[in-house]
């Protein structure tokens, strides 16, 4: 829905505060409930305007410090053009960026042998930034320090966390089977995740993030999930268990063949994928979360690697 029009008013003036121009257009983006995001068009470029809904100063600086790095390691991340924390224009706490240009990696058709082993290739830039903790990277642990860590002090802590309460959701409400929570639990177990530091994550690869243009990768954009582990949860975004050579043209850019990293990418899409079922159940609609159960089974059953 279109934000009013005294809102894009008062966003014009916030730009204009920092780059003393005055857009031709602003324009409303939807996004997710934490975030408020605008188009800005000018006659010779396009930034985005993006604010934290819930006045959290943190989680700006945050998105701002992972643009920053990635973009030093050699990937297409935007550049921060200004970080405004005053609230004396605009109520909350925002971000000015640079939007590359291109198109998502999901719309564009025979995307195999030409864009995804460029994708992992960027990813692989991103992964080689190493952070402390596990998990979302802490808001306030970076405004102390100014490096990003994870609010989880293990791993295994971040994903029980993260997964052991939509398991137990699913058994609960008869979507899931007991066998497949087991199986779940069990893979949990017996997997040997990434050891030495962790990595940066984007938190949310996927194709609608990844930015394309011709033949090159042009983009890597919203790092509201910015995290803190073990690098096969960024990949199972680009893991599809129907279509094994997705993985394995990713993983060609990414740096070769790792069949346990591959198995964890999968298992990663399992854990995501029972969680947004979980999450769909909550908000009432089980149609939705039936689907993404279904993913969940079919990365347990369909390894790729």
């Amino acid at each position: 829905m279109e934000r009013p029009g005294i809102e894009r008013a008062v966003v014009a003036r916030a730009v204009h505060k920092h780059l003393r121009r005055n857009p031709e257009h602003v324009t409303h983006i939807p996004s997710h409930l934490a975030a408020v995001v605008y188009r800005i068009t000018f006659p010779d470029e396009t930034l985005l305007f993006k604010a934290d809904a819930q006045r959290r100063a943190g989680r700006v600086v945050m998105e701002a410090w992972a643009c920053d790095r990635v973009r030093q390691a050699g990937a297409p991340a935007p550049k921060v053009l200004a970080l405004d924390l005053d609230r004396d224009v605009y109520p909350n706490h925002f971000a000015l960026l640079t939007e590359p240009p291109g198109v998502p990696l999901a719309t564009v058709p025979n995307r195999f042998e030409r864009l995804l082993p460029a994708a992992g290739e960027m990813l692989a830039l991103v992964h080689e930034i190493t952070v402390t903790g596990f998990g979302l990277l802490d808001d306030q642990s970076h405004l102390a320090t100014g490096r990003g860590h994870g609010v989880f002090d293990s791993w295994d802590a971040f994903l029980d966390a993260t997964v052991e309460d939509a398991l137990t959701n699913l058994a609960g409400s008869g979507l899931a089977s007991p066998g497949f929570v087991d199986e779940v639990r069990a893979r949990l177990d017996k997997t040997g995740w990434a050891s030495g530091s962790p990595s940066l994550l984007h938190g949310d690869p996927d194709g609608n993030h990844i930015l394309v243009e011709d033949d090159r990768v042009t983009g890597i954009v919203d790092f509201s999930e910015r995290s803190a582990g073990d690098p096969a949860w960024d990949l199972a975004r680009l893991y599809d268990p129907s279509d094994a050579r997705v993985i394995r043209q990713v993983m060609q850019g990414y740096g070769g063949s790792d069949p346990g990293l591959i198995r964890r990418a999968g298992l990663c899409l399992a854990l995501r994928s029972a969680r947004s079922a979980s999450d769909a159940l909550e908000r009432g609609d089980a149609g939705e979360g039936w689907q993404y159960l279904r993913l969940a089974r079919q990365a347990l059953s369909k390894p790729a690697a």
